[in-house]
């Protein structure tokens, strides 16, 4: 990089790196970009974006400047962190590194390597009434009951659901911040409807069936032939439908009168879903506002998003085509491993009292 690069051209490297993951590739977007600027070398490259992800900031910290003094980890500071964090309500680094008089980084490395602090997500769920706490207690001691008795297996139940998956990510102004000294006028471009794909599966210990894909909004009749088309001819081919169970959430697509008559000329009362139980009492509600319960959200969909956006597709074929790849990488190991995960969920559930567990767990 020339050494005369304004701002705009740092915060430009840094977060086309960060898109790219290749250090050439961003080179030559640089050259189309600014195409009468000398364009940074690959080393370069790297420099502005290691130093962007541990600073904050794009621009060099040069010896001399005005500002907190550079601070060192000692046991002082390391004390001094760990009492501040401990006794702090919502402290932040940011508060820390102001209240001690350190820099941000020390702060930052003292209680990731002296403290083994982790930083942890605040877990969102959706508020449960009293009702939907009793129908998971409920919802607990049938499936107990049933797999006790062997009247269910576990690995013969057919859990199912559908995601979105997004060509594009999206960028949260509020929480990203670009530092420098003058500003970039920075503007990443996004579609303004994105592209996306809504994505069906079906995942038991046995194996997985989908994905299916829905290029339009689901429906109840757009499931059903989904349902009867691409679910239960796989399953028959499978010889997985006789002594399974089909599971499926409380989704308005999944509870009209044709879907359900669709579902129970296949699968009898061999059911576990929100509206379905019948008076002859066969069918297991599924509780709401339970994705804590769902082998395909607390499993399948994050390890598929994780396959699937790493090398992040440049169009909707692409998405598919790693979506689909990605099915074909998954073990029997890893979906019997699921399906105990599934059972220690179960667990907690009294344990709990029927309140959402992914805080204790995670």
């Amino acid at each position: 990089m020339p050494p005369k690069v304004n701002t705009e051209m740092r915060v430009w490297v840094a977060l086309d790196y960060h898109t790219t993951k290749n250090a050439a590739q961003t080179i030559r977007n640089f050259q189309l970009h600014f195409p009468n600027s000398p364009p940074p070398s690959d080393k370069t490259v790297k420099n502005i974006y290691e130093k962007l992800v541990a600073t904050g900031s794009v621009m060099d910290q040069y010896k001399g400047h005005a500002g907190r003094p550079t601070s060192v980890i000692t046991d002082d500071n390391v004390a001094a962190v760990d009492k501040f964090f401990k006794k702090t309500k919502q402290p932040t680094i940011r508060k820390c590194a102001a209240k001690l008089n350190l820099a941000p980084t020390t702060v930052w490395r003292i209680l990731h390597k002296e403290l083994d602090f982790k930083a942890y997500k605040v877990s969102i769920n959706q508020l449960l009434k009293e009702s939907d706490i009793a129908a998971r207690m409920t919802f607990e001691a049938e499936m107990r009951e049933k797999l006790e008795t062997g009247v269910i297996n576990i690995n013969k139940i057919w859990f199912s659901d559908e995601a979105h998956f997004y060509l594009h990510g999206f960028v949260n102004r509020q929480n990203y911040r670009i530092w420098g000294t003058e500003n970039p006028h920075f503007v990443v471009e996004r579609p303004l409807h994105p592209e996306y794909l809504t994505v069906w599966m079906g995942i038991s210990g046995s194996g997985l069936i989908g994905p299916f894909f829905f290029y339009d909004t689901v429906t109840g009749e757009r499931y059903k032939t989904m349902l009867e088309n691409d679910f239960f001819p796989a399953a028959r081919t499978k010889c997985q439908i006789d002594g399974f169970w089909f599971q499926q959430d409380g989704a308005t697509p999944h509870r009209t009168t044709e879907v359900k008559d669709c579902i129970r000329s296949v699968f009898d009362d061999r059911i576990i879903a929100l509206g379905f139980t019948s008076e002859e009492g066969g069918e297991i509600a599924w509780p709401p506002h339970s994705p804590d319960l769902n082998p395909c959200d607390f499993a399948l969909w994050g390890m598929m998003k994780d396959h699937v956006y790493k090398n992040q597709p440049n169009n909707l074929f692409e998405l598919k085509s790693a979506i689909e790849n990605f099915v074909q990488t998954l073990s029997p190991d890893t979906l019997v491993k699921i399906m105990a995960n599934f059972l220690k969920r179960l667990d907690l559930i009294p344990l709990m009292e029927g309140a959402h567990f992914e805080n204790v767990i995670n």
